[in-house]
């Protein structure tokens, strides 16, 4: 189980992750869905995409033996608690458990560029349709709307398109060389489109529940924006957990076969 607390002036998010156990430390045999790239190749970053768009879409944990990843899609999150407060005319104290989040398994590598020199690497993300459903409590004020309830949350997003940065390490360990990630970040570009039901929000006042609700999705633009930094720092902090997870358990060579060592890297050889 990892737990993750991020603060800001405008938001402080908590997430709990729901985490297996780890089985095997170094994965020793190359998968067959990674296509070992070569850095002179003028195709390089096309074909390290692929093998980072095989991350997503092929990776299964019971063939590769990391436990501790999960599965992508549904991915499950036991906590994601937000605190958003920037004062009239918005502020948010909400608990989002035991979510299901789905769509990820369908994201699209869009663009991938990788500099060895600086070890960075830059990736554009679509996810087409991302759906999640969990239970709620929430309490505050939002778009001149005073809320107070607890129930069932559906929450729709179309058409996500992310920015994803990763700084690589590189290490040497047992023969193998590893690109552990040191930095992530995430932007949210774009987003096609963005919805939300939160049942019983008056505690069983359906009248003033339909209509809050329809304040929502009427004006999803702004309700996006206001959820933007939580929403951002929640893939920020998926997407950490996961990738570094991944990177650390595959060798770097399997993604491009002449990858320098960590010791020819850093000029200890």
């Amino acid at each position: 189980m990892l737990f993750v607390s991020v603060q800001s002036a405008y938001v402080v998010l908590l997430i709990t992750l729901a985490a297996g156990l780890i089985k095997a430390r170094i994965h020793t045999v190359k998968p067959d869905f990674l296509t070992q790239c070569q850095l002179t190749d003028p195709e390089l970053n096309d074909c390290f995409g692929r093998n980072f768009q095989a991350l997503f879409s092929e990776w299964n944990d019971d063939d590769t033996g990391l436990y501790s990843v999960g599965a992508l899609d549904p991915l499950f999150i036991k906590d994601l608690n937000i605190d958003h407060d920037l004062s009239p005319p918005v502020s948010i104290h909400a608990n989002l458990h035991n979510l299901e989040v789905r769509g990820l398994g369908d994201i699209h590598v869009d663009h991938f560029s990788f500099d060895i020199n600086k070890l960075i690497a830059t990736s554009t993300l679509v996810v087409p349709k991302l759906n999640i459903n969990s239970d709620y409590s929430i309490k505050g004020r939002i778009l001149s709307l005073a809320l107070n309830g607890n129930g069932k949350a559906f929450i729709r997003a179309d058409h996500l398109e992310i920015k994803l940065v990763m700084g690589f390490k590189l290490r040497d360990e047992d023969g193998f060389t590893f690109a552990d990630i040191e930095e992530l970040y995430v932007d949210i570009k774009e987003v096609g489109g963005f919805g939300i039901r939160l049942d019983n929000l008056f505690h069983g006042h359906e009248v003033l529940e339909e209509s809050a609700n329809a304040v929502f999705n009427d004006n999803w633009h702004e309700f996006y924006e206001i959820l933007r930094p939580a929403i951002k720092v929640a893939i920020e902090t998926i997407m950490t957990d996961r990738l570094s997870k991944l990177f650390s358990y595959i060798p770097a060579t399997y993604f491009i076969e002449d990858i320098p060592t960590a010791a020819n890297y850093n000029g200890w050889e």
